[in-house]
């Protein structure tokens, strides 16, 4: 029988997991080798105490945030899909195999510059805009396709730059085709929904871990990108990717009391559609959030 007891030897720097051995004994079969579980522990550390830190400096320095987000809103609806966040930012960015995400550089400088950027450009008007179809087609200024031009040409040089190290040492089709499976699960479902918000959490976790080579500059940008998420995750909270779409399926799936407003009249059990933002109009319908 499977104990559901995980722990962390601190002696032999591993993890290990009690099993039953058929005799009524429990032994512990050792489930991640000694340097990964630690680099694995200091990057969990890393990332919370990072969160808590964002989320305390930009309220006092008085940078735009949620203000109705608190740290005990954190730990209650976000801290668990983070965690899972971490795990798979870890995996598929090699960090299993790096040297420890609390080394100054190139992880821990980079990670603050990409933790604060966002919050010290919000003081730039031409950049309070959300990266959807309906605001894009609808809202966006000039200034911001222009900011958002030198933003691709400075991210295709990184790319170009990683496909060339690929291809030299042989990885090329192997990571390609990690892209291309990370694109078909956590885009391509939504790229037709009207309600799908590209939060800044989300595409920094997406590509960050893609950025998994060796050189200083790879790492760096994992980092830059690693802190963006913090930051996205510390100011605003995780928010999921089709907004309001997401509230109303949830809301309306578990049968929330205060969703009686929108039943339809006479018929208590069914609920009034969802009307979605028309970016070919511009109508949002009073459900979009920019």
């Amino acid at each position: 029988m499977v104990l559901s007891t995980l722990l962390f030897n601190a002696t032999s720097d591993a993890w290990y997991e009690l099993r039953g051995n058929g005799d009524g004994e429990a032994e512990s079969v050792e489930l991640m080798d000694g340097p990964e579980a630690v680099r694995l522990f200091k990057f969990v550390s890393v990332t919370l105490i990072a969160i808590v830190v964002t989320h305390t400096f930009v309220r006092w320095v008085g940078w735009e945030n949620d203000v109705d987000y608190t740290l005990s809103d954190f730990v209650s609806f976000d801290l668990n899909y983070v965690l899972l966040d971490v795990l798979s930012f870890f995996l598929v960015g090699r960090l299993y195999r790096r040297r420890g995400f609390d080394c100054l550089f190139p992880y821990i400088l980079p990670m603050i510059l990409g933790a604060i950027y966002p919050s010290w450009t919000t003081d730039w008007s031409f950049l309070r805009h959300s990266f959807s179809i309906y605001d894009i087609v609808c809202d966006w200024p000039w200034q911001l396709f222009l900011y958002s031009f030198l933003n691709v040409a400075l991210a295709a040089t990184v790319v170009g730059m990683h496909v060339r190290t690929a291809h030299e040492d042989g990885t090329l089709l192997s990571r390609s085709l990690e892209a291309l499976v990370l694109f078909l699960f956590f885009i391509f479902p939504y790229l037709s929904d009207p309600n799908f918000y590209l939060h800044r959490w989300y595409l920094s976790w997406l590509l960050g871990m893609q950025l998994n080579q060796d050189h200083w500059l790879s790492k760096s940008a994992l980092a830059f990108l690693w802190g963006q998420y913090v930051n996205g995750i510390a100011v605003y909270g995780r928010d999921p990717i089709l907004t309001c779409a997401y509230g109303y399926y949830i809301g309306t799936d578990i049968r929330c009391p205060y969703m009686e407003c929108i039943e339809e009249v006479g018929h208590p059990d069914a609920y009034m559609p969802f009307v979605a933002p028309d970016w070919r109009n511009c109508s949002a319908s009073g459900n979009h959030v920019p």
